[in-house]
């Protein structure tokens, strides 16, 4: 069988067409845009959530075409940026914020890296800075649009 009767047989150039289209689709990640989010977290009162606390965007009423992680951390100010799986920027959709209110690490890093976690900060302690309805997605009341926004974010204690 010669190339030319191989691929003018309708079954080939099916297949062909399909590995192709399925090699574009698999380019990208499939996530599709990723839009700039940034703004501020704070408490009703006014005052920044604490450093190093993390937000998390978790899909609400859709599931994306792949798995997502959209992670931003908390500066001192309350400024956050998000991030899609290590991206800067989070895809189109309606997501509820949770957040992390984990432990900040003492000069040095993350445990990971060798870093230890910084005693004047007790979990216990933290944990009772913000409702704990905000640690879970279930019961999470803050949602945000994007690309719409708002961006800046508000929690109570």
């Amino acid at each position: 069988m010669s190339a030319r009767t191989f691929i003018s047989n309708p079954r080939v150039r099916f297949l062909l067409c399909l590995l192709l289209l399925t090699g574009l689709v698999g380019c990208g990640g499939g996530l599709g845009k990723l839009h700039p989010v940034e703004g501020k977290a704070e408490f009703t009162d006014g005052k920044p959530l604490n450093e190093g606390w993390k937000l998390k965007f978790e899909p609400d009423g859709w599931k994306p075409s792949v798995p997502v992680d959209i992670l931003g951390k908390v500066d001192s100010s309350g400024k956050y940026t998000m991030e899609t799986n290590g991206k800067k920027g989070v895809p189109q959709g309606k997501y509820k914020v949770t957040v992390n209110t984990a432990v900040p690490m003492a000069a040095g890093g993350d445990i990971l890296s060798g870093g230890k976690p910084d005693p004047n900060k007790r979990p216990d302690l933290q944990k009772k800075e913000i409702n704990e309805k905000y640690q879970n997605p279930n019961t999470s009341n803050v949602t945000v649009s994007v690309p719409e926004g708002p961006f800046d974010l508000k929690f109570d204690r």
